[in-house]
């Protein structure tokens, strides 16, 4: 089962791979083809997202809604640290360890003093925390900039002898993005399949049992 897991896993990246090469060469006529292809890295950034919201929801089975909250919490932690008129000067590629990390640790935080709820409680919980770090994010505009959000920040650098411009065509995103979200899929696979993802199996069916 796992085999076969991870051969229809691959036949999909392979196939949106070679639509990404397809697309932005035989179809540069179409507009709507065009807006629909430069929208995909977004939808593959809302499936990382949906990836760890299945880990928590529905391989462990807590009723957790804070999961926005911590993806805002990556985002402008990156956001923060590359932008140009901070003085941080990171670039984007330090940001892919150093924003997780940080995002990790604010879960750490959280979940310390919620080790003992459950049930609505916990979604209560998550839900105002979510709702708490969105206002905070929106009023604190001399760091955030509010509504206007923080533009521009620095895109990923690559030697300029790769031919490789994340600034001037989306298809470098695509394809980021893309192969960011199937290494996401892999580790998830990974360790549901391993003792951890068995413990979250264990919680979901019975809670109790399971801290015995």
């Amino acid at each position: 089962m796992k085999k076969k897991g991870l051969i229809a896993e691959l036949i999909v990246f392979v196939f949106l791979l070679i639509i990404g090469f397809i697309i932005p060469h035989f179809f540069l006529d179409y507009k709507a083809v065009q807006f629909i292809f430069a929208r995909l890295p977004q939808v593959f950034i809302m499936s990382i997202a949906a990836i760890g919201l299945n880990i928590i929801l529905g391989y462990a089975g807590m009723f957790h809604f804070g999961i926005g909250a911590f993806v805002s919490i990556g985002a402008y932690t990156l956001g923060i640290l590359t932008y140009r008129n901070f003085p941080f000067g990171f670039g984007f590629w330090p940001l892919m360890i150093i924003a997780p990390v940080v995002t990790m640790f604010v879960g750490i935080l959280l979940g310390l003093p919620l080790m003992r709820v459950k049930g609505d409680y916990l979604a209560i919980v998550t839900l105002g925390f979510a709702e708490i770090v969105k206002d905070t994010l929106v009023n604190v505009d001399v760091i955030t900039k509010g509504t206007q959000g923080l533009n521009p920040i620095p895109v990923p650098w690559f030697p300029k002898s790769w031919y490789i411009s994340f600034s001037e065509s989306y298809e470098p995103w695509y394809f980021f993005t893309l192969i960011v979200l199937f290494l996401s899929v892999r580790i998830c696979k990974n360790i549901t399949s391993s003792k951890y993802g068995r413990a979250w199996n264990a919680i979901r069916e019975d809670e109790i049992s399971a801290s015995c």
